[in-house]
């Protein structure tokens, strides 16, 4: 029990800096509020009580007038300089994990029994690709034009800067009868956004309601252990969400088991070499059952991941060189093994493996690739699911209170579907390296630069391949 009290606190601390695409710090705020809160108030009724010269007490309890008469001042200075202490500790331990004062102190409650805060962070990148030129928002490993195939892949260098990445929050919180309610929403100006112009429209990152160990509405994937990715400045990299119902039931202070109904879609990809899904011949009939089972312990927590998927396709005979309908149904699966280890203090190490049958985007470098689908004059229809791994590996190092490096390394391998055409941009491996250091300046305010290399290789007879060096800077300001 003693253990798991300390998991508990160490929860806090497993946190995901707010500069990276795979954060979830929101989830905790409110619990770091309420003990900063708690904190401030006893402090505060403990010098009341040493300067009116007395404590608060029951005169009618024996105890009590005992309890008082024999605290003395100094039992009070020992009191106040140990209930300090632990406020000052944790409010570095807020401001060093990036959930800034602001953001933690902007909650309210209304005369209604409402909790709310709002916030967000302002965001400014500036890049430079040394190799081919990549999207503003992010670097796709998956999509890296190829040399000798593609024009794009001789386009090198390449400044870019944008403020796409900012984001705007609100969250609100009541118990109703006793049960505890509360409701999450979050825009980033991603949606629509492009090279040339800087003109963003707001896109929802999470939207969703939380009662009675349910959630329903759009979050992280089930599947991702989120407290496993690096921290990085890439918008792109760090987990991806989609709408579900999901319930999450703790067994115990140290084990919390997570199941899920998540929206489903078959993507594939086509003999012309493009991704396609649900708009034109896949189909969905059942919602993907995802599940995750965490194990917390002294100095992190390791979880256990599963997906399982029905994927279909249906091509009509209508279709040019078909003389039949062409219906296959496929079954998806996935599992992942994460963790994390601090192996002093906040500094410590990573670790994901995740793989499978029509994983498709549950494996976050993948992009989407669940099945390979052929067909046409001539050629023997063929719906295969596609086989991955996935291999994550990081170290985060804090080098004081106020400044983290990261190193990291991303290793996927796609299996080749059997009797294939020659698809050109077919990939069959993808890598991702990328080094950072990140420096909270101020206590809501972050600085950070970032180096990345990311490299494909594609074709299922010939082999070609696509890269990138991208170097890019941050300014974060949250409020």
């Amino acid at each position: 029990m003693r253990h798991c009290f300390f998991l508990s606190l160490l929860t806090f601390t497993a946190l995901t800096p707010v500069a990276a695409e795979g954060n979830s710090t929101h989830t905790n705020e409110v619990a770091l509020t309420q003990r900063i809160e708690a904190l401030e108030k006893s402090l505060k009724d403990l010098k009341r009580q040493v300067n009116g010269g007395k404590v608060k007490s029951n005169p009618q309890s024996p105890s009590s007038r005992k309890d008082a008469s024999s605290i003395t001042d100094d039992a009070f200075a020992k009191r106040m300089e140990a209930l300090e202490k632990d406020l000052t500790n944790l409010k570095v331990e807020v401001r060093s994990q990036k959930i800034t004062p602001s953001q933690s102190q902007n909650s309210t409650v209304n005369d209604k029994g409402f909790q709310y805060r709002v916030g967000g962070r302002v965001r400014l990148d500036a890049l430079y690709d040394t190799g081919s030129k990549g999207a503003l928002y992010g670097l796709n490993p998956s999509t890296l034009p190829l040399k000798n195939i593609q024009a794009e892949a001789s386009n090198h260098g390449h400044i870019n800067a944008g403020v796409s990445s900012s984001r705007l929050l609100a969250e609100v919180s009541r118990s109703f009868d006793g049960l505890p309610t509360s409701a999450y929403m979050e825009f980033d100006f991603a949606k629509d956004s492009s090279d040339t112009t800087t003109s963003f429209s707001p896109r929802v990152r999470h939207l969703y309601v939380k009662a009675g160990g349910f959630l329903l509405g759009q979050t992280w994937y089930t599947f991702q252990d989120m407290d496993s990715f690096a921290n990085t400045l890439d918008n792109l990299y760090g987990g991806s969400r989609q709408p579900m119902v999901r319930y999450t039931y703790d067994v115990s202070k140290c084990a919390s088991l997570a199941i899920a109904g998540e929206k489903p879609n078959t993507e594939y990809i086509g003999n012309d070499g493009n991704l396609h899904d649900n708009d034109q011949y896949g189909k969905s009939q059942l919602p993907d059952l995802a599940t995750q089972l965490k194990l917390k312990y002294l100095h992190g927590h390791i979880a256990f991941s599963g997906v399982i998927r029905r994927l279909q396709i249906h091509v009509p005979k209508a279709v040019a060189g078909l003389t039949d309908n062409f219906t296959k149904t496929k079954t998806g699966w996935g599992l992942g093994f994460s963790g994390r280890y601090n192996f002093y203090k906040k500094s410590g190490l990573m670790w994901q493996v995740n793989g499978g049958h029509g994983t498709g985007r549950y494996i976050d470098d993948l992009n989407s690739q669940d099945a390979y689908l052929q067909y046409g004059a001539g050629i023997t229809p063929q719906f295969s699911i596609i086989k991955a791994i996935n291999y994550i590996a990081a170290l985060e190092l804090w080098l004081t209170n106020d400044l983290a490096a990261t190193l990291a390394a991303s290793l996927t391998h796609i299996s080749k579907p059997k009797t294939s055409l020659n698809v050109v941009t077919y990939n069959t491996t993808q890598r991702r390296y990328h080094t950072n250091l990140i420096y909270n300046i101020f206590p809501n305010s972050q600085v950070g630069i970032e180096v990345m290399h990311y490299q494909r290789r594609a074709g299922l007879q010939t082999k070609n391949t696509g890269k990138d060096t991208r170097i890019l800077s941050s300014f974060i300001y949250n409020f």
